[in-house]
């Protein structure tokens, strides 16, 4: 006998499956407004790929040393299980190589989960000390229906946001791509400005107008990030109630026409405020140095530096450093198994925590990627709304984070990302102060005489370092380490940047008639206000009888060291700490007015008139 009423897990079947109906018929408008939108086309998976990996680039197919080029990885997380160490039942992952010739991309046509990240390696394992070239910006916009899909396409017409290259429709969002006008070589040093990069670019594209899920929880990726390859199957196929495997929906390309390649500073013009200023430099400097070809090639280096080329490129040999105890990969697995501290909008990042811990314990990459399929079903089991599952696909993409450039990734930003507590090292309980007051404590009882003190190595090695570098700048690091005898780390911690403006500002004697005054111990700054004509272009020229700094850059006596644009109302104005305590001309179209700047963070202001008064 049946009942009249319907059981609470019949009513939560029936609102899943109506669920999923809204969403794919959102899928199928997506791909119409695409379809029929001015200067958008649709684009065969091949082509899409082929545009983001030229021809050439990637490694022949069949060649057993790639000869000298890179490849690309593809993944798919099988149906296929085994039992792990632990006794726990994992997935299977097949991984491809992608060659010159793109063959493998075909091969995961339909398939239910399959990805890859628009990067090129060397070698077989998708890791970040293999990542070698980056060829896309990609952001993964979640919550996409028509409505935020237009929005989106309508920004881009505007200028709001960078014209995409590439949106791929896939499924319950979209992908969005922005390929790079020369593959962005990988180096560690741009690790951090990259991810920077590509946050702020998330936040831009990701706003209330183009997706319905709040900014807050926008998905911050790295850019190693991988996404469902185009013509793979979407989540919209196969693994929700009443799927529709006969007529599979894919993830598909569309192209616009015309859009350019994007530089990496076109890209920063979007989001001006990304980024510190040496990582921002940094970027600038790896771009400026492809664009002219001032790289080292390997068979240069090989000459310049044969033990490094030995141990890193004939070895394969990894950067030397300190390699942190397998307990604390240990007690992460705890904090996420056992102790169940992972929560719903953090799970993405716990499993990145994981790859980060494991890289920093030296924990083998199969080891760290079966651990983290492991823990996907406890995270599936905290979904709370249909919208938000965690799959496979979710850990395998979090994976990326295992690299050398991840090594460094900061605790507190760990902490804040998973919201789980990872308390710093606090020296048995005690603060860095009383702890330090206690090993001296201990020190003078152990060595009463002092002698372990070396109270004048460090200046002294400073010092007779920066002479040299000097005396002789055509030198390199190497060189210098090998005449005065001592490491080349040494020699790179007293050589880092701004070491030459700290030289001459200890060793350039400061003139009696011109003070050094100070503010809470440092040099006071104040600003400019400059009232000349409108639009009107003013230099300020230092007229101090010794040099100052002025935004980290050394102004000689005469020369100009500050350049200010007036508006509409002929204000020309600078930052309160822009100018040291000195004197200077304000000039403007052939007049001028001397100031001096005397007070702590006060604006002086000048009048530049036809008198030039």
């Amino acid at each position: 006998m049946s009942s009249a009423f319907s059981t609470p897990q019949a009513v939560s079947n029936a609102f899943e499956r109506a669920y999923w109906r809204e969403l794919r018929h959102a899928y199928q408008e997506k791909n119409d407004v695409l379809f029929n939108r001015d200067g958008w086309l649709y684009t065969v998976p091949h082509d899409f790929y082929r545009d983001m990996f030229p021809e050439g680039f990637l490694q022949a197919k069949g060649e057993p040393n790639g000869d000298g080029r890179p490849n690309g990885i593809a993944l798919e997380v099988t149906d296929r299980t085994y039992v792990g160490p632990d006794g726990r039942e994992r997935r299977s992952v097949r991984r491809a190589t992608v060659t010159d010739d793109l063959g493998a991309i075909e091969t995961f046509r339909n398939s239910p989960c399959a990805f890859m990240a628009p990067v090129s390696y060397f070698g077989k394992a998708r890791s970040g000390d293999n990542a070698r070239f980056l060829h896309a910006i990609a952001i993964d916009l979640d919550g996409v229906g028509v409505q935020q899909l237009r929005e989106l396409l309508h920004q881009m017409d505007v200028g709001h946001l960078p014209m995409a290259n590439y949106v791929v429709n896939s499924g319950t969002g979209v992908h969005v791509y922005y390929l790079l006008e020369y593959p962005f070589p990988m180096y560690k040093s741009v690790a951090r400005g990259l991810r920077e990069l590509k946050y702020a670019l998330t936040r831009r594209v990701w706003n209330p107008n183009t997706t319905t899920i709040p900014p807050e929880r926008a998905q911050m990726q790295g850019v190693l990030q991988g996404y469902r390859i185009a013509g793979s199957g979407t989540k919209l196929n196969g693994l929700h109630a009443d799927s529709k495997v006969s007529q599979p929906y894919e993830c598909i390309a569309f192209g616009f026409q015309g859009a350019p390649r994007w530089s990496v500073e076109a890209l920063m013009g979007f989001v001006p405020d990304v980024g510190k200023d040496p990582e921002r430099n940094e970027l600038l400097r790896v771009q400026r140095a492809f664009r002219s070809g001032e790289t080292t090639p390997l068979e240069v280096a090989r000459e310049k530096w044969p033990e490094w080329y030995e141990r890193r490129v004939v070895r394969g040999e990894p950067r030397g450093r300190w390699t942190v105890k397998r307990d604390l990969y240990k007690w992460w697995k705890r904090r996420i198994g056992e102790d169940d501290m992972a929560t719903v909008g953090h799970r993405y990042h716990c499993i990145m925590a994981l790859a980060v811990f494991g890289q920093k314990c030296g924990v083998p990459y199969e080891e760290v990627e079966a651990d983290a399929l492991s823990y996907v079903g406890a995270m599936e089991a905290k979904t709370e709304s249909p919208d938000n599952h965690f799959t496979e696909e979710d850990a395998m993409d979090a994976l990326a984070a295992y690299g050398e450039s991840y090594v460094t990734f900061p605790r507190a930003s760990l902490e804040y990302l998973t919201a789980v507590p990872m308390p710093a090292n606090k020296r048995n309980g005690r603060k860095q102060a009383v702890h330090m007051a206690a090993m001296r404590a201990v020190q003078s009882v152990v060595d009463p005489s002092g002698k372990w003190r070396n109270k004048n190595g460090a200046p002294d090695k400073r010092n007779q370092i920066r002479s040299y570098a000097i005396k002789h700048p055509e030198s390199n690091h190497s060189e210098i380490a090998a005449a005065l005898g001592v490491s080349r780390p040494t020699v790179i911690k007293w050589l880092k940047p701004g070491w030459r403006e700290e030289w001459d500002a200890e060793h350039t004697p400061k003139p009696a008639s011109m003070p050094t005054l100070v503010f809470h111990g440092r040099v006071v700054r104040g600003g400019v206000r400059v009232e000349a004509a409108a639009n009107a272009s003013v230099e300020v020229v230092n007229r101090s009888k010794s040099f100052v700094l002025v935004r980290g850059a050394r102004c000689e006596p005469g020369e100009a060291c500050l350049a200010l644009t007036a508006g509409p109302d002929g204000v020309a104005e600078g930052l309160p700490d822009d100018l040291p305590y000195g004197t200077y001309e304000a000039r403007c179209g052939g007049v001028s007015a001397y100031f001096q700047v005397r007070d702590e963070g006060a604006m002086v202001e000048v009048v530049i008139g036809d008198d030039g008064q």
